[in-house]
């Protein structure tokens, strides 16, 4: 179920990141609370903190086609949610 206050976006690319965050951080998820059995990619700031803007879909495909080609992907750590697919700076 949707938060309230979440702004869905189609893609990431369409957006200059820096307007809305210093250093952006995309984390992608899987079947989180709030979307269930969804692929999730929401935008963070710096100081672990997460906006409003998160992108819903059903592939994690979909989802690295939203991915700005200039951030870097980075694996999971293991003391990270489980839900954390992957995490791009």
């Amino acid at each position: 179920m949707k938060r309230p206050s979440d702004i869905i976006i189609d893609d990431f690319t369409d957006i200059n990141l820096r307007t809305v965050v210093h250093v952006p951080i995309i984390v992608v998820c899987k079947n989180t609370s709030d979307y269930p059995g969804k692929y999730t990619a929401r935008l963070w700031d710096i100081h672990k903190k997460p906006t409003r803007f998160v992108l819903v879909k059903e592939k994690i495909e979909e989802i690295r086609r939203c991915i700005p080609p200039h951030m870097a992907r980075f694996e999971p750590e293991s003391i990270d949610d489980p839900v954390i697919v992957e995490t791009w700076i």
